[in-house]
């Protein structure tokens, strides 16, 4: 038996490297969490572009203070997990600065995508940020989410002169957008008076599209969806052990449908963006330590994964989920090569166990360079 799995080991390298090639719509991700990935955003930005020439994604994570699902401040991770800066003036100056830094990488021709999340900063306990209710204009102790997360973005966007950017004005960030759509709406007006070229879009959770919310603007929200040039939603649905094109083509289906039930319609035209994918290796408790052991229990939780490595619990050790990493995103490439395609890019979650790339610091042990040299 393992003799047979070393031959499939080694043909599923040769599928992967000669069919790989075209995958253009595979694109690794630039995560900043804290002021040191920050810091480190030049150095990991160039290890993206060695994987991919064509595009690079970057996120960027604020935090917020909140009372009842609702925001009362922001402040940002300057120091360590546990210190979270309140917002002032002079460090939205020093991320901006940070952000024109990395971004003077990147060559003007590729295309450049960009996600921002807002995470509660209690950590444990903490509210979801697809949960969090918030106009992004509204000015907290003298700062909105725009002053804090957007305009930084805008700014070293146009320092750099760069190109070909999209930018999501938030990411799986659901209530926000349907308790607030009139004012992304404003949003994307401002910005494209400003710089017409950037393409502006916003991102949702794969099936709690809405956060939470039940009672929201039909017809605004209808208006906000006619007025992005892309939509952007996680992709992580359990999928089945043989995974194979369908199962991606299903992803898009079943977002459609849940947008079509809270009464709202996307245009065929609409770009599409998986805006983190991958697999994580984890199991249904999904506590950041537990390995799946089944290529099932893998599959059935594409979410779960390992941010706690004790060096036993790596779960691409097994041979056979290592094997079906590599099916699954064989079959993401063939999906995203397809004729008329809908989704452009599909933005890998590029920490923990999901790094496939090795891109964020202690996550070589779970990349695959054999899967990922000819991405």
């Amino acid at each position: 038996m393992d003799g047979i799995l070393t031959r499939v080991f080694k043909l599923s390298i040769f599928f992967i490297i000669t069919n790989l090639a075209l995958a253009k719509g595979i694109t690794p991700s630039v995560l900043m969490f804290h002021e040191w990935d920050l810091d480190a955003c030049p150095q990991r930005a160039k290890k993206s572009l060695t994987f991919n020439q064509g595009s690079i994604h970057f996120l960027l994570a604020g935090q917020f203070i909140a009372q009842n699902k609702k925001i009362t401040s922001f402040c940002y991770n300057t120091t360590n997990l546990q210190q979270c800066k309140n917002i002032d003036q002079g460090l939205i100056t020093k991320i901006t600065k940070k952000l024109t830094d990395c971004f003077s990488v990147i060559p003007k021709k590729i295309n450049t995508y960009i996600t921002i999340h807002l995470n509660d900063s209690k950590g444990s306990g903490s509210i979801w940020r697809n949960e969090i209710i918030f106009n992004p204009n509204h000015k907290n102790q003298g700062f909105s989410y725009k002053d804090f997360l957007i305009t930084p973005f805008l700014k070293a966007i146009k320092e750099n002169q760069l190109k070909h950017v999209s930018l999501s004005l938030q990411g799986e960030m659901g209530a926000t957008i349907f308790s607030f759509p009139q004012e992304y709406r404003k949003l994307i007006e401002e910005i494209q008076t400003k710089d017409p070229a950037i393409k502006l879009g916003i991102s949702l959770n794969y099936n709690k599209i809405s956060g939470g919310i039940k009672n929201y603007n039909t017809k605004e929200l209808q208006l906000l969806l006619d007025s992005i040039n892309f939509l952007g939603f996680s992709a992580y649905a359990p999928i089945s052990r043989w995974v194979g094109v369908k199962h991606f083509n299903r992803y898009i289906k079943n977002f459609r449908k849940e947008i079509s039930r809270k009464g709202l319609e996307l245009s065929r035209s609409l770009d599409l963006i998986f805006s983190e994918i991958g697999l994580g290796g984890g199991n249904w408790l999904n506590d950041g330590k537990t390995p799946g052991k089944t290529i099932s229990e893998v599959a059935g939780a594409p979410y779960a994964g390992i941010h706690r490595f004790n060096g036993s619990n790596n779960p691409w050790s097994n041979l056979r989920l290592k094997l079906f990493r590599r099916r699954y995103f064989l079959k993401l490439k063939n999906f995203l090569n397809k004729p008329n395609s809908p989704v452009k890019s599909a933005h890998i979650w590029n920490a923990g166990s999901w790094d496939i790339h090795g891109i964020y610091p202690g996550t070589e042990v779970f990349r695959d360079l054999d899967l990922v040299k000819n991405l």
